[in-house]
């Protein structure tokens, strides 16, 4: 079953199976289900979506020491600064439980998904407290990452602050 649709969550997977086997299942199994499909997509899975920053090659192949490449990162700006490719789904769960941490949150512009996010932002630190903005922004992340609606929860949340 994983192999055909891998995104399927370990939940929607006990709650097949109470279905089909409602006497030997329960929701005690769930943690187990839940590590089995972890370590599952971890050696059997389809490969993650990695993001790196751009680098150039510079340097040789040392065979006396051990092939290793120097690199230098390419300046994105005319200051350089350091490439981060920051997975908002990566820490939204933490993030939910503390939604004040979001105002403090070092990659916090980096954190949000696109520029459409990077907007409603800024328009909920105009109309409200710090602090419920935040767990405002945080919420639609969440709801964005759990639905894997992105786009639909910010046009909802963009139409609701006009």
């Amino acid at each position: 079953m994983l192999n055909t649709n891998p995104e399927l969550k370990p939940t929607t997977l006990l709650l097949y199976l109470q279905e089909k086997y409602p006497e030997e299942y329960n929701q005690s199994h769930l943690r187990t289900l839940q590590r089995r499909v972890k370590q599952w997509k971890a050696t059997c899975g389809p490969p993650e979506k990695l993001c790196f920053p751009k680098f150039i090659d510079q340097g040789k192949w040392d065979s006396q020491i051990s092939p290793i490449f120097k690199r230098r990162q390419l300046p994105l700006r005319e200051k350089s600064r350091r490439a981060r490719c920051v997975n908002y789904r990566h820490v939204i769960d933490s993030l939910r439980k503390k939604p004040g941490a979001f105002l403090q949150y070092r990659w916090r512009d980096e954190l949000l998904p696109n520029d459409n996010y990077r907007r409603l932002w800024s328009q909920l630190q105009q109309q409200f407290s710090p602090t419920e903005a935040s767990r405002l922004m945080v919420e639609s992340l969440y709801l964005a990452a759990k639905l894997d609606k992105e786009t639909i929860i910010a046009q909802w949340l963009s139409s609701q602050l006009q």
